[in-house]
């Protein structure tokens, strides 16, 4: 095979590293930011809304409370020492969605060609590489091989990415999360009346962006009929066909959805966090306040 003078390994002419390059950023940049916030454990509630950042939420202290646990009765238990900073809730959540993103059909292509160079890209060489990431290559290769022939996901560690359709049933209970928490939002605290501001606004899209991307998955798509060998010899085979044909409407698009609804929901947390500093103040459109229900 003839090769490129400037991509020895391929016959390719355009500049293919920059695409790698730019999703390695993209998803550092997402890693970085989720870890941080992750950790700072505070900054994610806004006084005088029942905003919550998608990043706390559901938020475990509340649900403690609710059966009856209380983080100050544990603090009791620690003098001197105070769980809120020992544990971010967050921690005990960001694992689910971390776990689908991770183990998504799109995001692996993903991070196979823009880290581990395993392939480096479509049509280039095997032993070709990515000389933007050299280093990551050499450091986490062994992982894939260091761009040798693709073997598919068979072995440790990369077998674990199976568990994809079973984190799917995971996100789904996200999504139902998304949709109490978006539906909260429109309501005063202690839900004594109604409150539509800015926040509830991005909550909204929030929601429809991540139930594009869960439902454009392709887990979804084999539930669904991706599974059958022929339609026909289903019960409700005309039901499953139909929607196993609307399902790939979203899962055309299931790339566009996996970036944009991981930073859209990256910039909602971002915008609660400087509203619960003070440095924001939410636009309200309108507001109506009654008798509270609790």
């Amino acid at each position: 095979m003839a090769t490129s003078s400037v991509n020895p390994g391929t016959q390719r002419t355009d500049n293919w590293q920059l695409d790698s390059l730019i999703n390695f950023f993209a998803l550092a940049a997402f890693i970085i930011y989720a870890t941080i916030r992750a950790f700072e454990n505070n900054y994610f509630e806004v006084p005088g809304t029942q905003y919550i950042s998608p990043f706390y939420s559901p938020y475990i202290p509340h649900i403690l409370s609710a059966l009856g646990i209380h983080i100050k009765q544990l603090e009791q238990a620690l003098p001197g020492h105070s769980l809120s900073w020992i544990i971010s809730p967050a921690l005990f959540i960001l694992w689910a969605p971390a776990g689908f993103r991770a183990s998504c059909y799109f995001y692996r292509k993903t991070y196979y060609r823009s880290v581990f160079a395993a392939p480096a890209a479509c049509a280039v060489g095997p032993k070709n590489g990515n000389p933007l990431f050299a280093f990551l290559n050499n450091t986490f290769g062994n992982l894939l091989g260091k761009g040798s022939k693709y073997e598919g996901e068979r072995s440790l560690p990369m077998v674990f990415m199976n568990l994809h359709r079973y984190f799917f049933y995971v996100a789904l209970g996200l999504i139902a999360v998304h949709v109490i928490d978006t539906l909260t939002s429109f309501f005063l605290p202690g839900f004594s009346g109604i409150r539509l501001g800015f926040g509830s606004v991005l909550l909204v899209i929030d929601l429809v962006l991540l139930s594009a991307y869960v439902f454009g998955c392709h887990s979804w798509r084999h539930i669904l009929g991706g599974q059958l060998d022929c339609f026909s010899g289903c019960p409700i085979s005309e039901v499953r066909h139909h929607a196993y044909q609307r399902q790939g409407l979203l899962n055309a698009s299931h790339m566009q959805f996996a970036w944009i609804s991981m930073f859209w929901i990256a910039g909602v947390d971002f915008y609660i966090s400087q509203l619960s500093k003070g440095v924001w103040t939410d636009f309200v459109f309108y507001t109506h306040a009654w008798k509270g229900l609790f």
